[in-house]
């Protein structure tokens, strides 16, 4: 009972946490900018970046890259399942 409560309030908070965490570095890249020590655009794309690599590691930790090869197939066309059947609508002939 609790346990399903606290799973929402836990996505909730890391929520909140995620986007104080944007805002302070979005905050310190003004600062940095204010201060001559970061370009405009370099600042700009700061939260992006430092959130983008915490997500490649997060991925990569979890064991969750699947090279692209394996997920399209060799041929470079779509992977398993992809163009089966019928689109939806429309009746088999």
């Amino acid at each position: 009972m609790f346990a399903r409560r606290s799973g929402r309030l836990g996505g909730f908070a890391i929520g909140l946490v995620m986007i104080l965490g944007y805002y302070l570095l979005s905050v310190l890249g003004d600062v940095l900018v204010s201060a001559r020590i970061f370009p405009p655009l370099a600042a700009a794309w700061f939260p992006n970046l430092i959130f983008g690599v915490i997500t490649a590691v997060l991925l990569i930790a979890a064991g969750g890259v699947v090279p692209l090869r394996r997920r399209i197939g060799r041929s470079g066309g779509p992977g398993p399942g992809a163009g089966e059947g019928p689109a939806e609508g429309q009746a088999r002939s």
